[in-house]
């Protein structure tokens, strides 16, 4: 997505929200959230922000779940552009399958779209026929199933987030923790 290559400024504080679980009877130390992180078997997400750069915001929606036992995901981003045009994108795991879809919207009309029906080995096979840090399949899988990124996964993007934290605070209040952390070398990567 073209969006991503632009320059970006963009504040971070993560806000996590942790009830009920083994983090509370433990004071909740990044090492702590990331090892409950890792200890998910399924969970479903709802995800809402905005990138800025200085060309132009994104507003970006995304929902998704996953379970991890039986190798299964699926997520849906729509992405809004400043000018209006809105990109949707459906994705779907099943064990070695998947199922994707695409399309990019103008002035209230479809004026792209795809979709495909694949298997991982096929996937990759057309990934490595480009510029791709992956290796093989399996690879591939777990970076879809457990890779990083904030709109697809954020579970496991807070992970890598707490893992690189350079600041880290906790502030409690009425059973619910609020955590932020600084990240200052991400943000200048990001800008760079």
């Amino acid at each position: 997505m073209r969006y991503l290559k632009k320059p970006l400024a963009v504040p971070l504080i993560l806000f996590v929200v942790v009830s009920s679980s083994a983090c509370m009877q433990k004071e909740p130390t990044p090492e702590v959230i990331i090892k409950e992180i890792e200890d998910v078997d399924k969970y479903m997400y709802s995800v809402d922000y905005v990138v800025i750069s200085n060309f132009s915001n994104t507003t970006i929606h995304s929902r998704g779940g996953f379970n991890y036992d039986r190798e299964e995901a699926f997520w849906e981003l729509i992405t809004i552009q400043s000018n209006n045009e809105v990109s949707y994108l459906n994705w779907t795991l099943l064990g070695d399958f998947m199922y994707f879809s695409f399309a990019i919207e103008r002035n209230n009309k479809i004026v792209q779209s795809s979709e495909a029906n694949m298997t991982i080995q096929e996937y990759f096979e057309k990934l490595k026929k480009g510029p791709t840090y992956i290796k093989s399949p399996e690879e591939l899988k777990y970076e879809i199933l457990k890779g990083p990124n904030l709109a697809r996964n954020p579970l496991y993007s807070i992970r890598d987030m707490l893992q690189n934290a350079t600041n880290f605070e906790i502030a409690e209040g009425d059973g619910v923790y609020l955590v932020t952390y600084k990240r200052p070398e991400w943000i200048k990567k990001v800008i760079e």
